[in-house]
């Protein structure tokens, strides 16, 4: 099958050297890239990347502030579409494709005709095993390499959601309709999930932003309203788990704990309204 592949990373304030290094270990293997910018416009000149000598594989996007995730790579989605590509490269700020890894797993990937959802192995969290795809329930958005015919059949991403499980929604609603997500163990990226440190008390905590907190909540009890046979864990690992962290190891705690609160209740409204 001939394949175009499209490219999709989404910033905000980012590091820039780390960010043209993370770019430079897939650009080659893609056709077009797009930088969604959501750093606001009154700081994005400082952030922008110099794409000097990447002229013709590079293009910019965005609006005037802050869209989160689900609305850039729906946009993204359909410039690939209206642009004749077939696949769709869906990257953060902050993975790094180990070196050389990228084209093999394009290879592997664009080998299958297919509409399911496939992903690398994130800080070699899966036992890699040789290019054989794995079938998992769900993975992060970060290194997804999606034919964009499956959008025809399932839809786009849930803007409604914003930022946060934005990827499990789509890969359990792709699931339901038939499709399989798959991560391919050998590919390896490097991903950081939030601002992980270790506390005085001997555990980590991520200290998560109010807002993310926020959207954390609610869309896990909407998550789990929506589909249920995936059971609680996205409840106690992002709601339950997170409050003894902050309590304990954080700062901003009551407004951190009062976000988590207004989360849980934005859900609980959500699914008493779509009853």
């Amino acid at each position: 099958m001939s394949v175009k592949l499209f490219a999709i990373v989404i910033t905000y304030y980012p590091d820039l050297i780390e960010l043209r290094r993370n770019i430079l270990r897939y650009l080659q293997d893609v056709d077009l890239l797009m930088i969604w910018e959501n750093t606001p416009i009154k700081d994005r000149d400082n952030y922008r990347l110099d794409v000097s000598g990447l002229e013709g594989k590079v293009i910019f996007a965005g609006t005037d502030e802050n869209m989160y995730i689900s609305y850039p790579l729906n946009q993204a989605v359909r410039y690939a579409k209206e642009h004749g590509f077939t696949h769709i490269l869906t990257m953060d700020q902050d993975s790094c494709f180990e070196e050389n890894h990228f084209r093999r797993y394009k290879e592997i990937v664009t080998s299958y005709d297919n509409l399911n959802i496939w992903g690398p192995n994130p800080n070699n969290s899966f036992q890699p095993v040789q290019n054989m795809p794995q079938s998992r329930s769900r993975l992060m958005t970060s290194g997804n390499i999606i034919n964009l015919n499956l959008f025809d059949e399932i839809g786009l991403f849930r803007e409604d959601y914003k930022i946060d499980c934005v990827d499990f929604e789509f890969c359990y609603r792709a699931i339901r309709n038939g499709h399989c997500v798959y991560s391919v163990n050998s590919i390896l990226i490097h991903q950081n999930f939030g601002d992980r440190i270790r506390t005085r008390f001997k555990f980590y905590t991520y200290c998560y932003s109010p807002i993310r907190l926020y959207f954390m909540a609610r869309n896990n009890i909407i998550l789990r309203y929506e589909y249920p046979e995936y059971g609680y864990r996205g409840i106690i690992n992002y709601i339950i788990k997170p409050i003894p962290k902050i309590i304990l190891a954080e700062s901003n705690k009551v407004r951190k704990i009062s976000f988590l609160i207004k989360g849980v209740c934005a859900g609980i409204k959500y699914i008493l309204n779509n009853r």
